[in-house]
């Protein structure tokens, strides 16, 4: 009998030394990791009023006044093509070459 309980209390010790050294590693990893602001989640996941009635703005906008917007080196403005009315920035159109060369 004496050796079975010699044997139950090994395992027992082993298990608390396994545990604790368990328990230790997960509190350090809580320490480490930085849980985000819920505020922050929350943000992220939905646009704001103001960004949606953009949206709708740039969705019934038919674009017809559009403006370019050249670089300027001195003022460090960058290149940009906008609509003027809505507000939504559009890629650079390329240059037509046929209208570079003059032969249209």
């Amino acid at each position: 009998m004496e050796i079975c309980n010699n044997h139950i209390f090994g395992l027992i010790i082993t298990f608390v030394v396994i545990l604790t050294a368990l328990i230790k590693s997960i509190i350090k990893e809580e320490r480490t990791y930085n849980m985000p602001d819920i505020h922050d989640m929350t943000s992220d996941a939905y646009p704001s009023v103001s960004e949606v009635l953009e949206m709708i703005d740039q969705a019934n906008c038919e674009h017809k006044d559009m403006e370019y917007q050249a670089y300027e080196p001195d003022t460090n403005v960058p290149e940009d093509y906008y609509c003027l009315d809505c507000g939504k920035q559009f890629d650079i159109p390329e240059p037509d070459e046929d209208e570079l060369r003059g032969d249209r």
